[in-house]
């Protein structure tokens, strides 16, 4: 009986193990709060669609609204309400502050997308 008990408890222990580990894939650090002086504006619009080809454009002010020049902009398709994110790729913007990015949908619908830009 002893034994059986023994065994019964390294068998949960390793279960509690096992499951700890495939539990914890992510580590995350605390929250840290920026303040920004000053606003960089990007605005994203839409260029062309020419069938399932989209060229969209964003483009990059800084707070004396003067464009941002070989800034990268990173480019995601998302859901309407913009709480999933998939990146699709990123451009550098041109002396006009302009990042052109070029997607192919996959199927025919409805897409939303969004351009970020990691303010310095």
């Amino acid at each position: 009986m002893k034994r059986k008990l023994s065994l019964i408890a390294s068998i949960l222990a390793l279960c509690i193990l096992v499951a700890t580990a495939a539990a914890s894939y992510y580590k995350y650090s605390q929250i840290v709060s920026v303040t920004v002086t000053g606003d960089y504006s990007l605005t994203l619009s839409t260029l062309a669609v020419d069938g399932r080809s989209i060229t969209l454009a964003a483009t990059l002010r800084n707070p004396s609204n003067d464009p941002v020049f070989n800034a990268t902009v990173y480019f995601y398709k998302t859901d309407i309400n913009a709480t999933v994110r998939q990146s699709i790729g990123s451009n550098k913007t041109d002396p006009s502050g302009i990042a052109v990015f070029h997607y192919s949908a996959p199927d025919g619908g409805t897409y939303y997308f969004q351009a970020a830009y990691a303010v310095p």
